[in-house]
């Protein structure tokens, strides 16, 4: 959190700076590298939506052109003679414009009967995202890149001026954490508390599970551009072993223990946060989303709606019992037609029985979606919960 807090700071003084020495050769490098790193991001949001092995070489292709000019712009970016109050602001764009054509390398280097490699290409996409992250609260066109694309724009410039106020004065406990969360770590948990709430005002929460061998500093990500535009408390741990505990598949013999460390971490928050408690998701992907369901039908969840994406009902839901809490449950389970980790068929079987147990279910099937995250879905899902968008 302190190394965080002094990036910020960085970022802060190199903005005043470019702001206060606008004939600075350096502001016109960034003017020409920053749009097109932002937008090669946006197309590889697009392309981890629409992931799919047999339009995995398209793809790839359609990125190539954006990553060659995002590498002439590099060039003409690092030629400048930065100042020591920009060289902070230059790194972190640096790094992230560097990470964004790797992304694209990785995605190339891929084929369709290596899946799992694109996959973990497009993770530097997201750490691209973190570097960035810090320059959203000096540069409005990074601000506006973490909010929800589809804002008016009128409601986008007023909550943007919230956000720019709350950056000249932030308040303790709100944005961005990671405890004991490095990339190299397991068992921790990210979080991000939203800027633009008033102190005692309650706020959503919402836990995002990441899938098999992922990590919950990179999924945050999924959910952050909503959680910031929306007002939630956002959290994303990260699992003890590679998955989550399901018995026998995290590692052998482990029982499932991960429910009790997700719900002693709601607690935890609730202490910390004003937390709305009659509006709390619990989302996953993949397994992750296999073990919402999991852990959101125990009987101590504090859970209020579970929103899974992509995955199955785990069998030992309806072989111990506990699927009996799921009647009057709101959930909302969203899956690809083009799935080819969890065909859709198992999808709907899960749906039938959580119907059959009196669930409040809310199955979308996407035509389009292979074993991806719908990441406009993410939006829907607490429009679904009742949490507005700013404007609507």
């Amino acid at each position: 959190m302190v190394a965080d807090r002094r990036r910020m700071m960085g970022a802060r003084a190199a903005a005043e700076h470019v702001v206060t020495d606008p004939e600075d050769p350096c502001l016109e490098a960034l003017g020409d590298l920053l749009p097109r790193v932002l937008h090669l991001l946006s197309m590889l949001e697009f392309a981890q939506r629409y992931l799919h092995p047999p339009v995995l070489p398209a793809l790839a292709s359609q990125l190539a052109p954006l990553a060659a000019e995002l590498s002439e712009a590099v060039t003409r970016f690092t030629a400048p003679s930065w100042p020591a109050p920009l060289q902070s602001l230059r790194d972190r764009v640096l790094e992230a414009a560097t990470l964004a054509s790797g992304a694209c390398a990785g995605l190339e280097d891929a084929t369709p009967e290596d899946v799992p490699r694109a996959y973990r290409a497009l993770r530097r996409a997201t750490h691209a995202q973190e570097a960035l992250w810090p320059l959203a609260a000096v540069l409005p066109p990074v601000s506006r890149f973490f909010l929800e694309r589809a804002l008016h724009e009128a409601a986008a410039a007023e909550l943007l001026g919230r956000l720019e106020l709350e950056a000249a004065a932030p308040r303790p406990g709100r944005g961005l954490f990671h405890t004991d969360n490095d990339r190299t770590q397991r068992g921790g948990w990210s979080a991000y508390v939203p800027e633009g709430v008033a102190d005692a005002e309650p706020m959503p929460l919402v836990m995002a599970l990441h899938g098999g061998s992922g990590h919950g500093r990179d999924f945050l990500f999924a959910w952050l551009r909503e959680a910031r535009t929306r007002g939630c408390v956002l959290v994303a741990p990260t699992s003890p072993q590679h998955t989550w505990s399901f018995p026998g598949l995290a590692a052998p013999g482990v029982d499932d223990t991960d429910a009790h460390r997700l719900f002693e971490l709601v607690t935890r928050l609730r202490e910390l946060l004003p937390i709305d408690a009659s509006r709390m998701l619990l989302t996953g992907m993949s397994d992750g989303g296999s073990y919402a369901l999991m852990s959101g039908l125990r009987e101590a969840s504090p859970f209020t709606a579970l929103a899974p994406f992509s995955c199955v009902l785990a069998p030992e839901v309806m072989l111990d019992g506990r699927i009996a809490r799921a009647r009057d449950l709101p959930i909302r389970w969203v899956h690809g037609a083009l799935d080819w980790m969890f065909p859709p068929e198992r999808a709907r079987e899960g749906v039938l029985a959580l119907e059959g147990a009196g669930a409040r279910v809310d199955y979308v099937e996407l035509e389009d979606l292979s074993h991806c995250h719908a990441r406009e879905e993410c939006a829907r899902v607490l429009d679904w919960m009742g949490v507005p968008r700013p404007g609507a």
